[in-house]
């Protein structure tokens, strides 16, 4: 009877180890630090961003030095992200074969313009870019207002960052939206 209650015990303390491991091991895929991602692993990410309303609606890997990812808010409207500072990565075995070989990039560009029919003054694209932290507003070379933020990844950044800043992003361009677009 005590070698069945042992075991019992030792059975239950094996399954809580299991289940902490395997919340342990998607707590620190969420919380992974990365100083470089692959389009592919961005392009997943984006896919689990649907619930937050936002989602991937294609890739242009046209530019391989600069492949662009459009994406869709819940507001409708599309953004880009380009990936730039391109990297190969090559991870070796204890045997010395290559495990992986991928393409990374270790900065994330969003961005966002818009066609307008009243162009925006400097001025008023400075004083956004003077009150808003977040971004950074230009004319192009029509006049028309853009809008763009960079992430680098170099000194490393968890994927649940990465997630809040594309999420941010999209607030963020609302707010540019409603005062160069709508005019209020």
């Amino acid at each position: 009877m005590r070698r069945a209650a042992l075991l019992a015990i030792l059975g239950c303390l094996f399954i809580g180890a299991v289940t902490s491991q395997q919340v342990f091991a998607y707590e620190t895929t969420a919380q992974q630090v990365m100083t470089s991602i692959t389009v592919d692993e961005l392009s997943g990410l984006i896919r689990s961003m649907s619930s937050d309303g936002v989602t991937l609606l294609r890739q242009d890997l046209s530019d391989s030095d600069h492949p662009l990812l459009e994406i869709q808010y819940a507001s409708g409207r599309h953004d880009g992200i380009t990936l730039y500072n391109k990297q190969r990565k090559v991870s070796y075995g204890s045997s010395g074969i290559v495990t992986a070989d991928r393409t990374s990039f270790s900065t994330l560009v969003l961005q966002t313009g818009f066609s307008v029919h009243v162009k925006p003054l400097a001025s008023a694209i400075n004083d956004w870019n003077t009150s808003m932290i977040f971004g950074r507003a230009y004319l192009d070379n029509v006049s028309d207002p853009m809008l763009d933020a960079w992430l680098y990844l170099d000194g490393g950044i968890t994927v649940d960052a990465i997630k809040a800043f594309v999420k941010h992003f999209g607030t963020v361009t609302d707010e540019f939206y409603s005062k160069f677009v709508q005019g209020k």
